[in-house]
């Protein structure tokens, strides 16, 4: 359901402000809306005073992401010995710890600088180090080079070192060069794109040289930065990089000695979160230097409780009506039971219902819980999935949208199981492969592999239903709102789709008194679509154009209920390819060797098998709740009732009674 909200509206001290917001983030129930652009109407000495009380946020931004950065340092170069487990748990620590000591120089504040300082040392060598790897690997080719990197020759001789690409006839140069006299040419080595080659030639014939190098396009290369051969450089940057490596080892030390403050950091990230939180509120208030009005929206139950204890403790003035949705911004908080709760994923993926619809959740989950096990109707993997995600939600209890979803999936377990018994699938044919057809349990319902077109009708079935739910929802909706016409212009639409089904099923039964019906009552609903869809027009001729021209979205519903037909589909396919694996598996016979087959392919085949389907079962029951239901009557865009509240990432704080 949708919880009903009021506004409230505070005018209070501004030495209390603090102290009041403090109190709000404990209620956890205030959703504080910004109201700051009225401080356009203060005086410039109080605007200029409202403007130099701002920033707090942006501060404890900063100080936020020194913290993080030297969480993040600490965890790769001094990661914990003990593995986390699949989910992370957070640490209880009481709520007195959580107080702005925590920002004190000396404490995690100073050594999150410290470790930040030694993070930047790091990157420096590491820089240094890539540096000097590259300029080794760059001189690598000219290992072999016979002089040193910095001769420019003789008196009467000159030097050339540089590259020819591989496309050139290096033997065509050679002979050119050996025209010349007076040349030694060498090739010192090569790789996919050119040669590395060296000259040393008679300064006489220089002239000659570079037009034959420029021919074949040679590059000289300059060694401006080497100095001496190529040992001498490369035993010089061998020596740097040894010495790069002692002092990131110490560097690398002195983190591992800070690690003792991670725990702290982590204290301080969500001080700092929660300080973030609070400074943000206090910018969306219009504050002078003596007072301050406050506007927010929170459940209406908790209203009056709220303005109570606020006014008992603080010097404040508080008025609560009820949220206006037709004049305001009013957010949307969900609540739902146990069992409704974990489909709300579902629709928070879709759309936040907007305040003046109804929450589809609760209409939704029975569908997505029945169509999810049909898509995989296997006993044995829906109990698995069950088994599986109940462990992992009563063993690491994770919270939020991941928690959520556990849950879902484990429902969809049970109601795979559900299906599976019905359908008499336990891991496809297991239980009749291993026992070699003498023994096997036979399926509730029928086998969906022997009768299809059965499962295909059900498949229907359920979906009109489905349909029909959408269809009256919005009827609901119209009704509420006072807009009669439309309401049965849509509510028209489960007379003709229940009167033609009548009606076939009728004449392919051969019913007459059914099918009779079902005609009278599709007529009736043609009539009563033609009647009201065209009702707000005011010319004649457009109301009845109108009225027929919405007959037209029958092909729109039929392609709706046919969509429902992947429920067939994808539950043939996990129990076809269920069979296929056990067949796979029993190619080896009945001997020792086969059994251990069958055991491999049994277990890699099956996950498989599970995997895939759960995520075909997921993608698809969703994109039924989305466009076939969703698109009858859903509306969303709504905003999220986003509370003023203490928010952490790494600790859970204990509460204390003041």
């Amino acid at each position: 359901m949708i919880v009903p909200m009021s506004k409230i509206t505070l005018l209070g001290l501004s030495s209390q402000k603090e102290a009041l917001l403090r109190q709000l983030m404990r209620f956890g129930c205030v959703e504080v809306t910004d109201i700051s652009d009225a401080s356009a109407f203060l005086s410039k000495e109080e605007q200029q005073e409202y403007q130099q009380a701002k920033g707090g946020g942006i501060r404890y931004g900063e100080m936020r992401e020194s913290s993080k950065n030297a969480l993040e340092i600490l965890k790769e170069y001094a990661p914990e010995q003990k593995k986390k487990g699949l989910f992370y748990q957070k640490r209880q620590v009481q709520e007195r710890f959580f107080s702005e000591e925590l920002m004190a120089e000396k404490s995690a504040r100073g050594a999150a600088e410290a470790i930040n300082e030694l993070g930047r040392r790091m990157n420096r060598l590491k820089n240094e180090k890539n540096q000097l790897e590259n300029q080794l690997e760059s001189i690598k080719p000219w290992e072999k080079l016979p002089f040193a990197f910095d001769s420019r020759g003789t008196r009467t001789t000159k030097s050339y070192a540089g590259t020819f690409l591989r496309s050139i006839d290096l033997e065509e140069l050679k002979k050119e060069l050996d025209l010349l006299e007076l040349v030694s040419f060498d090739t010192l080595s090569e790789n996919n794109e050119c040669y590395f080659v060296y000259l040393v030639f008679h300064r006489a014939i220089e002239r000659q040289i570079k037009e034959l190098l420029r021919k074949y396009s040679f590059n000289r290369v300059r060694f401006e930065k080497q100095k001496g051969t190529y040992q001498e450089v490369s035993g010089e940057i061998k020596r740097q990089l040894r010495e790069n490596e002692k002092q990131t080892q110490g560097v690398l030390s002195e983190i591992e000695e800070q690690a003792g403050w991670k725990e702290q950091l982590q204290l301080l990230c969500d001080y700092l979160s929660y300080r973030i939180d609070r400074e943000n509120a206090a910018e969306h208030l219009f504050s002078t230097k003596n007072m301050f009005v406050l506007d927010g929206y929170l459940p209406s139950e908790k209203a009056e409780g709220v303005k109570k204890k606020l006014e008992e403790k603080f010097t404040v003035s508080a008025a609560v009506r009820e949220a206006d949705p037709e004049t305001e911004d009013v957010p949307t908080m969900l609540r739902n039971n146990k069992l409704v709760q974990p489909y709300e994923t579902i629709t928070e993926m879709y759309s936040t219902p907007n305040y003046r619809e109804i929450d589809p959740n609760a209409m939704m989950a029975p569908f997505y819980f029945i169509f999810f096990g049909m898509m995989v109707s296997d006993a044995g993997y829906g109990l698995l999935t069950a088994l599986v995600c109940f462990y992992l939600v009563w063993k690491y209890k994770p919270e939020g949208m991941m928690g959520r979803m556990f849950t879902m999936i484990g429902f969809g377990g049970l109601s795979t199981m559900f299906w599976g018994i019905m359908f008499g699938g336990y891991f496809g044919d297991t239980i009749s492969v291993v026992s070699n057809g003498a023994f096997n349990i036979p399926p509730v319902l029928f086998n969906p592999l022997d009768d299809p077109m059965t499962l295909l009708m059900i498949s229907f079935g359920l979906g009109i239903v489905h349909i029909f739910v959408g269809i009256g929802a919005k009827v609901y909706l119209c009704f509420k709102r006072k807009l009669y016409a439309e309401g049965i212009a849509h509510f028209s639409w489960i007379l003709i789709i229940s009167g033609l089904v009548a009606l076939l099923a009728g004449s392919l039964l051969g019913a007459g008194i059914a099918g009779e019906l079902g005609k009278w009552v599709a007529i009736a609903g043609v009539a009563a679509l033609i009647l009201t869809n065209g009702w707000e027009e005011k010319n004649l001729f457009k109301k009845l154009f109108k009225g027929i021209s919405g007959l037209m979205d029958i092909t729109g519903y039929f392609s709706d209920i046919l969509s429902y037909s992947r429920l067939l589909a994808l539950g043939l396919s996990t129990g076809v390819i269920a069979m296929v694996v056990n067949i796979m598996g029993s190619l080896g016979g009945r001997s020792w060797y086969g059994w251990i087959l069958f055991a491999a392919i049994f277990v890699v085949g099956h996950t498989l098998n599970l995997a895939i389907n759960l995520l075909g079962a997921y993608v698809h029951t969703s994109r039924l709740q989305y466009v076939e239901f969703f698109g009858k009557f859903f509306e969303g865009g709504g905003r999220a009732f986003s509370p003023l509240q203490i928010r952490t990432k790494y600790v859970k704080l204990t509460k204390e009674n003041k």
